[in-house]
């Protein structure tokens, strides 16, 4: 043996002894339990272990288990069990020997050899200090596929009786309710799921078994615990994969009542949430129906006000004008003064209006003002009331209107809105003095707002207009410096050769980024229960077994929240598990805490790239190839439109990764000579992006490659965007923008264009060799 390994042989000895010492430095955690000290220490040990293998069976052990575990990469499993059976139990290095088993007993599962792995397992639960309950876990789950459960049954128990404050008891309690259904004991089930509603803090698990309950309870014909289940999910906003399928069963369900089951007395809230969904997804008639049926079908007591006000709203949407009046007056004089009266007169103006007959609408909107001037209603009233004389062409009235409304509450967000609308209107009409006031007013009162940033451009922007190149460029800065991620901040750095900023990401060259673990030792400082959920995390993550990682990560984040570190592993392990939505997510919480706390020049790289992510790499190229399209502009629109999520759906019927309707979805179908098509299929991946490359490109033919009309024909459809490029002018690409009358588009194409120049940047640093 060499000096070297000799002297970090004795010093591994010492350590291990310091280690399992009464009096350890290491071992003094309050918060720890004797066990998890242990655990704890184990865990530490073996890093250094690993790293500095001192004896010539580690060596060998460590060069076994990295074979395994290469091969099982390769989902060579054969040969990956050949190479870690020969790794051996050793109390030096036990965490090394856990790995390599459960890597074998996952081998043995893959290929389907049930017996080698429950062998493997059993040894496990026997020699396992650290991690028994998963090897428990994964022991019943194999007794499970080879169709043992009542064996799996009992070892499922075993974690839920012997290990109460394992963060997979939960999940524990899944598989055993999962078990007794197949074995079609509901009444053993039930009480396994109810285990899990009342102790569980997985609120997604929750979401999922009241799925589950409620299809049971059908089933049973126990229709209106059926109902409930999914009416909790509703209410507790339990997140599932698909969030629209609980409402799309209770819209089921209460309809297949109603016409099959007319016996059933279907409850009240139940019956008002339908409607709620119904109207959501703007089925006005079904939805006005229903509140209809409610008000006639419930005792008076029971009726509120609001669900007349949501029947009078359900009227206004489906254009019955004089109904929704109707409707609002009877509200004001059935019920006592309130805040569903207020609305109901405010609905009675909008709906005036809608009319046509402006004179009365603008008496209502001042009545409501002056009975109401402290309520939201109010505010909004001043808004409408501005409208309508632009409208009639009383434009010193309407100016007049939004002064007041800023006057009368400076800090709201309909001042700050008035603001913006006076502003434009200044600068449409080349009143550029009167305009920079308001863009400063902005900037200066609402530098926190959405049109923070946006203020400060148009600052600098009218400044130029006004010849004041210096001030000009004194806003532009400040604008770059403070809201480095803005949109307008890319155009700035377009335009403007002499502002020095490399936007967004500072640097071009890989090198010049901070390294990433330099950057997080400020953050990975974890000690106690946090510690030892990250340790475990790290183990699974090493071997590959993301789930188990997220479940340890997540459990760490209770005892240090919002820990960036922690938040970062988070985020790269659900990027592994192909969880994409989530991994962005938790970049952008970690983003918005960074960008306050530091300059964007001290991020690494690695926190851009999870940022804006290259995920659907290949199928993107795929059919941008196939389109002739940009296939950065493509995931500049799937990051914006869905965030990766292939699940995502929004009101209007959008589904999947580039938010496709079904109409349009069907009409280009009809053009690639897809067949069976349904709007299942836009959950598709593939499906989705070649439906939405496709259209892309249309677009793209139509609008002579302009990204901008593009994404504006993407979101707000080619039809009104052609209208727009007729009615609006286009020399200045900024007010062309600025005066797109959809707010949704407006904003989307920021949005999109951010994001796209981001990605272009950003493949430009990773295409360097």
């Amino acid at each position: 043996m060499k000096t070297s390994n000799i002297i970090v042989f004795f010093l591994i000895i010492i350590l291990s002894l310091s280690l399992f010492g009464v009096n350890s430095a290491l071992a003094s955690n309050d918060e720890l339990t004797e066990i998890e000290s242990q655990q704890l220490k184990i865990l530490k040990l073996s890093k250094i272990i690993e790293r500095h293998p001192s004896t010539i069976e580690l060596k060998e052990d460590l060069k076994n288990y990295t074979a395994g575990l290469e091969l099982y990469q390769q989902s060579d499993y054969q040969h990956a069990i050949s190479e870690l059976l020969k790794v051996k139990y050793s109390t030096l290095n036990l965490p090394l020997y856990i790995k390599a088993q459960f890597i074998l007993g996952d081998c043995y599962r893959k290929i389907e050899d049930w017996n080698g792995a429950i062998e493997v397992y059993k040894n496990l639960v026997v020699n396992d200090p650290i991690l028994t309950d998963y090897s428990l876990f994964y022991l019943a789950d194999t007794y499970h596929h080879k169709g043992d459960n009542y064996e799996s049954i009992a070892t499922f128990k075993k974690i839920i009786e012997n290990f109460p404050h394992s963060l997979i008891i939960a999940e524990a309690n899944y598989q055993v309710a999962q078990t007794y259904c197949e074995l079609k004991d509901i009444d053993s089930a039930l009480i396994y799921y109810k285990n899990i509603l009342e102790n569980s803090q997985d609120d997604q698990l929750k979401g999922k078994v009241l799925l589950e309950l409620s299809e049971i309870y059908w089933q049973e014909r126990r229709y209106i615990d059926s109902l409930n289940c999914l009416y909790e999910i509703l209410e507790k906003n339990y997140r599932l994969k698909r969030n629209s399928e609980p409402e799309e069963l209770l819209v089921k369900y209460l309809y297949k009542i109603k016409e099959d089951l007319k016996d059933i007395k279907i409850p009240y809230h139940i019956m008002l949430k339908c409607a709620d969904i119904l109207f959501k997804y703007r089925q006005y008639n079904m939805a006005e129906d229903l509140y209809m049926e409610i008000i006639k079908g419930f005792p008076v007591e029971e009726v509120t006000s609001e669900v007349y006000y949501k029947r009078a709203r359900s009227l206004y949407y489906k254009g019955e004008y004089k109904k929704t009046i109707n409707q609002c007056e009877e509200i004001i004089i059935r019920f006592t003064p309130s805040e569903i009266t207020i609305k109901a007169d405010y609905l009675i103006a909008n709906s005036l209006r809608a009319l046509g007959k402006s004179h009365l609408a603008m008496d209502r909107y001042k009545k409501i003002i002056g009975k109401y001037p402290e309520s939201y209603y109010a505010r909004q009233s001043f808004q409408r009331l501005a409208e309508l004389y632009f409208q009639a062409k009383e434009t010193e009235k309407g100016i007049s209107t939004w002064r007041d409304l800023i006057n009368r509450y400076p800090n709201s967000y309909e001042a700050m809105n008035s603001l913006w609308n006076l502003a434009r209107y200044y600068t449409n009409n080349n009143a550029f003095s009167e305009a920079l006031d308001c863009y400063h007013e902005l900037a200066e009162r609402f530098s926190q707002s959405s049109l923070g940033d946006d203020a400060l451009y148009w600052e600098g922007k009218t400044l130029e207009s006004m010849g004041l190149k210096e001030e000009a460029r004194i806003a532009y800065e400040k604008l770059v410096q403070e809201y480095a991620l803005s949109y307008y901040s890319e155009r700035v750095v377009q335009q403007k050769s002499d502002i020095s900023f490399s936007w967004p990401i500072p640097f071009s060259n890989k090198e010049d980024f901070i390294d990433l673990k330099e950057f997080f030792k400020k953050y990975d400082k974890i000690e106690g229960k946090g510690q030892l959920a990250l340790l475990k995390a790290e183990l699974f993550k090493e071997i590959n077994f993301y789930q188990e990682s997220i479940v340890e990560l997540r459990g760490a984040l209770k005892y240090y929240p919002g820990n960036i570190y922690l938040l970062f592993e988070l985020s790269d392990i659900y990027q592994r598990n192909k969880e994409y939505y989530n991994s962005v997510n938790y970049t952008e919480i970690i983003f918005s805490y960074l960008k306050g706390n530091h300059r964007l020049e001290d991020l690494p790289l690695e926190l851009w790239q999870k940022l804006y992510p290259f995920y659907f790499k290949d199928i993107i190229n795929k059919y941008a190839l196939k389109y002739e399209i940009d296939p950065l502009l493509v995931l500049a629109m799937i990051r914006e439109e869905s965030r990766f999520n292939p699940w995502n759906e929004s009101v209007a019927g959008a589904r999947g990764l580039m938010q496709i309707i079904f109409s349009t979805g069907e009409w280009i179908a009809q053009k690639l000579n897809l067949e069976d098509f349904t709007d299942e299929r836009l959950f598709s991946t593939e499906v989705n992006i070649n439906l939405g490359c496709w259209y892309i490109n249309y677009l793209k033919e139509r609008f002579s490659n302009d990204p901008i009309l593009m994404i504006s024909g993407y979101n707000a459809g080619p039809g009104i965007t052609s209208k727009w490029v007729k009615e609006y002018d286009r020399s200045d690409l900024d007010n062309f923008v600025e005066n797109i009358p959809y707010s949704e588009t407006r904003e989307h194409i920021k949005k999109v264009m951010k994001s796209y120049q981001i990605y272009k940047k950003l493949a430009k640093i990773l295409s360097e060799k």
